[in-house]
């Protein structure tokens, strides 16, 4: 024999049992059911079916807010090292000037 589950209408009051197959189902799909004296019941909350349809929503978007900020990251990283070659560049410059300077303070040039 099945498994039976009891409940009570939120309406009358009356106890009822439903199989637990039944009490899954109706709690999964939160579709309505009735008593015996023919009150509406239902269970509340978000059906497995939206649910998952949610979280799966949920998780494209986060998936591509991730891709976003990897190209975000790798464009800054990009300007990192553009911004280290320009500096390294203008330290060459700087000695090369500086050279140069002495030179021209010691009368070589």
């Amino acid at each position: 024999m099945a498994e039976m589950i009891t409940e009570e209408c939120c309406v009358c009051g009356i106890k009822f049992a439903i199989t637990k197959i039944q009490h899954t189902r109706l709690n999964s799909c939160k579709n309505t059911f009735y008593c015996p004296n023919g009150h509406g019941q239902s269970y509340v909350g978000e059906s497995d079916d939206k649910k998952i349809k949610r979280l799966h929503k949920e998780l494209k978007s986060k998936q591509e807010t991730i891709i976003h900020l990897r190209e975000c990251n790798k464009n800054a990283n990009d300007r990192v090292d553009r911004l280290r070659a320009t500096i390294r560049g203008l330290k060459i410059s700087r000695g090369q000037w500086r050279g140069r300077a002495q030179k021209i303070e010691g009368g070589i040039l």
